[in-house]
Order: C-alpha cells, then structure tokens, then sequence
C-alpha cells in the first residue's frame, strides 16, 4: 500500500521498506474512528495481532490488571463466561496472552494457520470492544468477600491472589519501591498490575468506567506481523470493528512530565522475609542509588529509541558483567554480597532510570554504597573507557542483531514492545522498528573518542544530576505482618459496608455464573484436517577429528557460529554433582593461570558469548540404539557452549581453549564472591521460582535424572550452596580443581553448527582448538549407585510416624500465597497411549480443574501437565491461596476421572490445542540442537513428524481408555505444598508426612 491511498476509511501515513525487521512497514490511521494500524508485512509464516491501549494507572487498584482478564470472561458475539479458556483448549496458536504494562495493556496473539489466526483475532476483538464485564467475573477476576461456615470474611480473587505472590518476592517489592521513590507523582508512582493493599478498594462502578474511557477505537492501536497480506486484515477489522462500535472514544495520553518530579532522597522501607532470622536479615539489605535520565519525552518523542539505545547501550558498559568497571568496584568493595538485581537501566516507563546497588549489604553501609557508586562514576571519567570494554559491548549488539532467538513467544513481541511503546509516547512508529539504526548512529558518534563520550554521559546522567534517589529495603517480618492486618481490616470495612445477604446473595450469582455451562461450539476452530503431520529435520553429522567426536549441522545463522565443548561427569561420585552448577559459573569468571579474573572475564566477553549448561541422561525405553557405536548416548554432559561471528571464531575459540586447560580455580577471594553470588541469587529467586523448586521435589523421587535435577536446580541445590558457604574456601576451589580434572580425563566430543559456507572457516580452526584445549577421546560410561543420588536430595524436617500422608513434604516459607504439586503414574514416551494422556491432561486443566481451583479457589494458576520422560502427570497450583486444599480436590478429582465423558468433538478440539506445540516455528539455533539432543538420548530421525501424527490419531476411545487408567492409577513421587506457616493449621499438620522449616 502507499502514502495517503485510502482503503475502507483506513489511511496510510507511511509505507516504507526496513532492512532490519525484513518487513514493509505500513502504518494507518482509520481517518473516523481513529483505530490504528501497524503492520510489519513480510514473509514470515507466523502471523501475530495484538489489539494495544493506553492505560496509565491513577492508584494501585490494579484496575487496568483486572479489566485485562475480566474482558476475556465473555464478550457479545462470544458470550460464553470463559472464551479465552476455550481457546487454549482447542487453538493451534503459538502466543496466547494478555499483558498489563506500567501504562498500556496488550492483547497479543499468533498462530502459523490463516483460519487460526482470524478466529483468533476474531474472539480478542470482541473481547476488548464488546466485552459483558459482569459483575459476577469482576468478583472472580479482581476480589471480592468469601464467608467461612461460622461467617468469618476474607478476600479472594484471581488477581488479588496473583498480586499477592509478586509482592512475595524481594526483588519485585524493592523494583517497586525504587521506581516510586523517583517518579511518585507521576502516573509511575502507582502500581499498574495492583497492590494488594489497595485492589479491594475497587469498586465494580470504577472498574467500568475505566473501561468505558479507555477501550476505544481512538485509544487503539491495532499491530499486526507477517505474511497476511494488510488490505485482508484491514476487511477483518472493518467487518469486525469499525461497523460496529456505537462510540468511537477520545484518545488517552499519559500525564506530560511535572514541572518537578520531586523525588523522594531517601527510602527505607521492608520487604518479605524469606526462611532466615530478623537480626541476620539486618545484614541482607538491599541498597540501590537511583537516576532519573534526563530526558524529555515530551520535547523529543522522536528521540525515544536513541536514547533507549544509547541507556541499553551504557547500561551494559557500565554495569553489565562482573568485570564492567562500576560492577567491579561494587563487588570487590564487600559491602555487599553482590550487585543487586535492580542494578542497570528500566526503559519501559515514559521516564527511563538507572539503578546500581548491592544486595546481602548493612542498612548502616547505605552512605558508603552511595558514595562507593558515585566514586566509581568519578573514576571511570578519570581512566576512561578500555579498548576491550568498548568492543565487548559492541559485540553483544552485534549478537542482537544477527541472532535470531525465541524465549517466551515469537521474535515479532520484540517488535510489539518497540511500537507500543513508541504509540504510547507519541513517538513515530516506523522509525521506533529500526533499533539497529539507533545503535549505529550512537556508535558512529563513540567510535572517535569512546571514553569522552561516556565521561560526557556520566557527567550528565549521574554526577550532575539532581533527580536521584537512595532506597535501602530490609527483608523483615513486619511486611507479611503488616500485609496481613491491612487485609483483615480491608475485609472487614467491605463486610461492615455490606449485609451477609448481599454477600451472600452476590457469591450465589458468582457461582451460578462459573457452574454455567460454557456452549463452546460459538468459538471458531480449526479442523484435524488442516494440520500437517510431516517436518523438515536438519540433519547431524558424526566425524573424526583429531581423535575426538565432532557433530555437525547446517542451518542459517546470518553469519554468527556456534560451538558446544562437552565432557560428561557420569565418572564423579554422586555427591560430586552438587558442585556442578558453581563449576559452570566460574570457568569463565574466575581467571586463570597468569590472567587475573576480571581480565579473563573479558577477554570472553569481547570475543564471544559463553554459558555451560547441562544434560542428565534420560532412560528411554523405545531406544534401540548401541552404545558400541554411539558413546555419547545416555550420558550425563556439560557443555561448554560458546557463539561468536564467523569472522571471529579463531579468537573465540583460542579463548575458549585458556578456559579449559588453564581455569585452575586458585583466586579464592574470587571464587568466594561466586559462591555467595550464586547462593544469593538463587535464595532470592525462591519466592518467584516456588512453582518450580515444588515441582522438583515432588518429581525427586521419580527416577534417577529427576534427582540429578533436583540436585542441581532444586531446594536440595540451595540448600548445599548455604552449607558450602561454612566450608574453607580451600576445600571449595580444591574440589572444583578435582572435578573439573576428572571431567576432562573422561573426554570430551565437540558440536559445531554454522551456515554451509560458514562451517568450512570453523572447521579449518577446529584442530587448533582441539590441540589447544588439550581434548581427549570419550571413556566408556561408568557404572554408578542410583539410589544415592535419591538419598542425596532428602532434606531434614519435623517427620509424622503416619504411613500415608496426605502431603509427603511441607516447606514453610513467608509467601502470603502457596503452591501444591502432586503426581501419579501415567503414560510416557511417544506412545499413542502417551498422547491420549497429554491431551487427557489439557482438557481437564482447561476445564474441571480450572473451574474448580481457579475460577472458585482463586489460585492464579492450576496445571495438570503430561510427564513424557517421566511417564507421569503432574497437578501443580500457583499462586494459591488454599494449596493444601487444593492437592486434596484433586487426590478426590482423580478418582472421577474416568466418569468423564468426553464427545468426539471435545477431544479433537483438545488435540488441536496439543498440537500448538508442534506448529510452533523453532529458531535455527533450537532445530540444531534439538537433533543434537534427539541422538544422545537415542531418538530415532523424524521424531517429530511421527508424534505429530500419533497426536492427530487419539480419540475418544482412545481418551476413554486412559481415563479409566488414571482413575486407577497410583500416586507416585511425592504430595509437595509450599505454604505459609499461617495457614498450617493443626489439623492438616497430622496429615503431613514431614515438615521442612526454611532456614536460608
């Protein structure tokens, strides 16, 4: 389409040709209604919509939060109380979600189907412009009053529920209270998503009339990517939107900056206590200095993305890894345990700040760490900036530009972010697209002096500037205290308004409104038929090289190379493994012989991108393959995994080569800063990471690769880093030396992967590495003791002599919300047997289980997740406000299962919602490796398009089989609740196996 053509009232304002999203960009304005359009038009199969609004936050109800679920609870085409459910169920799409941001709510979907993608963006159009908003889902969705049997109020509710378990963690409460301590008078100063204290403040009347003003075509912007072509798009939104609104709105504006932020100086508040004791919390502070970047978002819309990228771009310099030069001076200060996790830029408000601080500090140190932070500052502008600084920052840019990644969904979010962000600033969209063009206009203008430029911005940002604040947040009781008394006077100033009949009377309502039946035919789908059972697989080559193994495979990677060193450490005694996880961390940030820490450090990162990560042997019963011929099957491995461009793969891997032969683990003051680092990290990420470390030791028990897992990943993994904390720093560097020389002796094998052209530069320099490095052929796998690494992961605790419990283990921890996990035996591999349990599992996660813990229990998440590997099915809780009673509905629920009755259509559109997971598109990276995998585990060629059509193949027969066959399955692994003490009352505390008191 071009400028200023017209097409169904819809405008373009700007049609132009981008190189770095490999799209026409089109931009329009539909010239009555106001709604607009981005659309990124290129030739990626996989399509994504989002429907996008402006919605700064006036105070920390979490009334944009809680209008964000409640429009996906029925809508007038759709009037079914759950159509968003139902597309989970029965979609093929690849991204499903909505997001309430700190002042904007997106509405993203994607699917690699045509039919899918509009069905899609059919039932979210209705949602966001014609929603019912009852009552009924305002109570579910936000909070409202429950009544225990002797009338005793309290507060429930999905989001209220949700929020509770982020202000949990003490890293999201210390985020929060930073960015209120500078931007408290702006729209930023409230939180978007809701504060616990504040969302029962709500009213249903607010809620809608929030909604009224700011769900509007006017105050919309609709972004599109992909291969549809636009004019198609713009007769679906015309159709589906334009002639249908009554009201066209008026356009939202976030608040222009205030004539004075007034920043608040100094900031001591609290946050979660989690597992340690009050007096030794004192010294687990976090202490963070904070800027406002003075930058005009009001003058200089336009200039948005440079100075995104120019913050990103100092961000990294001065604070990203351990050896950037602010970074150093605060770790080697020991005021503090580590930089903190605040630490660096936060450019997703209109008005962008930086953070640097550390965690595990003295509230009494907070002056120091403030001076410590700006000293470092001074410094900088004293020395300037080194050469191999400037040039590891500029190869991490590089890297963003080449690779393409997906973690969470489709590369084209990345692309949402940018637009939405731009639109909401009234920035221009087309240009916000081209980060790439920002970064090499900032460093064009480095490139002639790179330390006058950074001492110019330090100058500006940091050492003159007046809009900064000093925040020191404590972990102590007094919060979950506190929190808990605000909610019990919330609860009773909402009773004392109301009568128990009103209560009463509203809560029938609600029930009647989730025990509806859904009619689940109004939601369009795709067919069985139009799915496809056939996929291109890479494939892998084994050689010689050298005398070692070396795989191969091909790909494009836009020039970029990638190789994994692995030695397997299957020959270390079981009590060895623990260790792993810190080995990883050190290799390349310990030093090594000659080279101290922070220069090894970076001499990887401006040659390359490094990370080791693991892979435990997995018993695979449909293997056929001979371990004679392929000793890499079935091993436990460390890869040593590095990237680099092609152009620079000699230098890489010369570095690559010091880290394996010379890394000798002698700077203890070193590797102590690692160990507390790591120890520190992972205790913090306990509160976020809770589903998790629950699912693992319910898992422990399942077989040997779970412990492994559970030994490396899980509780019992922080609770050795805390008692490697006692042990002599000697003992930890020599055991590290030991296992690290004991993994080398039993040999190494190498991947490769690149471009066709590509491979033949990395292979030409692979027989220097391998000589550098000093590798040696595979030993043949060992035999070891299984049942110890089961021992090894057993946690002491209060135990109950009972035979069986009701919950295996308990761990009391300070979260206001807690997490259930449970298994029984089912089905694994890729049997058809297999599939007919993973689609069992998605239709009674998306439909019993989610009406009765979710939508009545108020637990934010609940799962029923098929185990292939495991040949389990996991029921896992999140964010639950009642997890004992939780795990005890589904020990019930299992029973009933096979009285389910599920009709043909039902389960086909459940097999539709499974295959998701095989339409969505894989990065070149994850095709590499996945075949990688595929053979050391003894999965034969073509595994995909094999299970594809095994999935298509389950019926209701099928489905009727294995229902009966779980119905009468037995428990295994073990009942795992995480949960406050508050709420393990005497009674359920009889019903626990053992009980685990957290003492971090």
């Amino acid at each position: 389409m071009k400028i200023v053509e017209v097409y169904k009232g819809f405008e373009v304002i700007s049609s132009v040709r981008s190189r770095e999203c490999a799209s026409r960009i089109i931009h329009l304005v539909h010239k009555k209604s106001g709604l607009e359009v981005l659309h990124l038009l290129n030739k990626d199969e996989e399509n994504l919509f989002s429907f996008n609004f402006r919605t700064p936050p006036v105070d920390s109800t979490g009334v944009a939060h809680i209008i964000e679920h409640t429009v996906l609870c029925g809508s007038k085409k759709y009037p079914v109380k759950d159509p968003f459910l139902i597309l989970s169920k029965q979609s093929v799409s690849t991204f499903l979600n909505a997001m309430t941001g700190c002042d904007r709510t997106m509405f993203p979907a994607s699917s690699v189907i045509k039919a899918d993608y509009f069905n899609l963006m059919g039932v979210y159009a209705d949602a966001v412009f014609f929603p019912l908003l009852k009552r009924e889902a305002f109570m579910q969705e936000g909070t409202r009053l429950e009544l225990d049997e002797k009338g005793k109020p309290s507060l429930q509710g999905v989001v209220f529920n949700e929020m509770k378990g982020v202000y949990s963690s003490q890293d999201s409460v210390t985020s929060r209270i930073i960015q209120k301590s500078l931007l408290y008078n702006t729209p930023y100063g409230f939180d978007s998503g809701g504060s616990p204290d504040e969302i029962p403040n709500l009213t249903y009347e607010k809620f809608k009339a929030f909604y009224k003003k700011h769900y509007c075509t006017n105050n919309c912007l609709v972004f599109l990517y992909g291969n549809i072509p636009t004019k198609e798009q713009l007769d679906f939104l015309d159709e589906n939107i334009i002639k249908k609104v009554r009201s066209f709105g008026k356009k939202v504006s976030v608040p222009k900056a205030p004539a004075s932020f007034n920043v608040k100086p100094f900031v001591k508040d609290v946050c979660p206590l989690q597992g340690a004791s009050e007096k030794k919390n004192v010294e687990a502070s976090t202490v963070n200095l904070n800027f406002l970047i003075p930058f005009n978002t009001d003058k200089n819309p336009d200039d948005f993305l440079y100075m995104t990228a120019e913050s990103v771009f100092m961000s990294e310099l001065l604070f990203g890894p351990d050896c950037a030069p602010v970074s150093k001076v605060l770790i080697e200060s020991k005021l503090g345990t580590d930089v903190s996790n605040a630490t660096g830029v936060n450019t997703h408000l209109k008005y962008p700040f930086f953070s640097a601080g550390l965690i595990g500090a003295k509230e009494s140190d907070a002056l120091k760490i403030k001076e410590l932070v700006l000293s470092a500052f001074r410094s900088v502008c004293e020395k300037g900036i080194s050469t191999e600084d400037y040039k590891r920052v500029v190869l991490e840019f590089e890297f963003s530009n080449r690779e393409e990644v997906r973690f969470s969904g489709p590369y084209a979010l990345t692309y949402l972010s940018r637009a939405v962000r731009a639109w909401t600033y009234d920035a221009e969209l087309t240009s916000s697209m081209s980060f790439n063009d920002a970064f090499l206009k900032l460093k064009k203008k480095m490139d002639k002096n790179p330390s006058e430029y950074v001492c110019s911005y330090i100058k500006k940002v940091f050492l003159e500037n007046k809009n900064t604040s000093l925040v020191v947040v404590t972990p102590s009781k007094k919060f979950a205290e506190n929190r808990r008394i605000i909610e019990t006077k919330n609860a009773a100033k909402l009773f004392k308004a109301s009568s128990k009949k009103q209560i009463q009377e509203l809560l029938l309502k609600m029930y009647e409104f989730q025990n509806a039946e859904n009619d689940e035919s109004v939601i369009p789908r795709v067919k069985i038929s139009d799915l496809k059972t056939s996929f291109e697989e890479n494939t892998l080559a084994r050689k010689k090289m050298s005398g070692i193994d070396v795989f191969e495979a091909q790909d494009d990677f836009h020039s970029m190379a990638y190789v994994k060193t692995a030695f397997t450490f299957d020959m270390l005694s079981p009590s060895d493994y623990f260790y792993i996880p810190l080995l990883s961390e050190c290799l390349s940030s310990s030093g090594w012989k000659g080279t101290d820490w922070s220069r090894a450090q970076n001499l990887v990162e401006m040659n390359m991108g490094f990370y080791a990560e693991t892979s435990f042997s997995i018993f695979n019963p449909e293997s056929k393959v001979n371990p004679e011929k392929n000793p890499v099957f079935d091993r436990d491995i460390l890869f040593l995994n590095i990237k680099t461009t092609v152009e620079n793969i000699k230098d890489a891997l010369d570095v690559a080569s010091k880290i394996i032969t010379l890394c000798d683990f002698t700077d203890e003051e070193r590797i102590r800063t690692i160990l507390t680092s790591v120890y520190e990290n992972m205790k913090l990420s306990f509160s976020d990471n809770a589903a998790s470390f629950a699912k693992s030791r319910s898992l422990k028990n399942v077989s040997c690769h779970r412990a492994k897992c559970e030994m490396q990943e899980g509780l019992s993994q922080l609770l050795f880093l805390k008692k490697l904390m006692s042990y002599p720093i000697k003992k930890v560097c020599s055991d590290l030396r030991r296992i690290f020389t004991a993994m080398k002796n039993g040999g190494a094998f190498v991947f490769i992967a690149a471009s066709s052209e590509d491979l033949k530069k990395v292979k030409k320099e692979l027989p220097v590495f391998i000589k550098n490095a000093s590798l040696k052929p595979l030993i043949k796998k060992p035999s070891f003791d299984k049942k110890a690494f089961f021992r090894l992961t057993e946690i002491n605790g209060i135990r109950n002599k009972i035979k069986a419990p009701l919950y295996d283990e308990v761990i009391v921890s300070d979260s206001t919300v807690g997490y259930g996990v449970t298994l029984i035996r089912g089905k694994g591999g890729s049997s058809k047997e297999s599939f007919a349990c993973k689609v069992l599992c998605h239709l009674l996660s998306n439909s019993a289980l989610w009406e009765k813990l979710r939508m009545r229990g108020g637990s934010y998440g609940v799962y029923l997740m098929h185990g292939k590997l495991t040949s389990t099915e996991i029921f896992l809780t999140y964010r639950d406000p009642s997890p004992f009673e939780s795990v005890k509905t589904f020990n019930s629920f299992v029973k009933e299962i096979k009285l389910s009755d599920f009709s043909s259509e039902e389960v086909e559109k459940a097999v539709t919602g499974v295959y998701s997971s095989f339409s969505e598109p894989v990065t070149p990276l994850s095709r590499v490796k996945n075949i990688l995998m595929n053979y050391i585990y003894g999965y034969p060629a073509g595994l995909k398009s094999v299970e594809a059509g095994r999935l298509l193949k389950v019926n209701s027969k099928l489905i009727k089989e294995q229902a009966a066959f779980l119905s009468e399955s037995e428990k295994c692994g073990e009942s795992v609740v995480f949960a406050s003490e508050r709420i393990l009352s005497p009674l359920i505390k009889k019903t626990c196996g053992k009980i685990v008191k957290l003492e971090l």
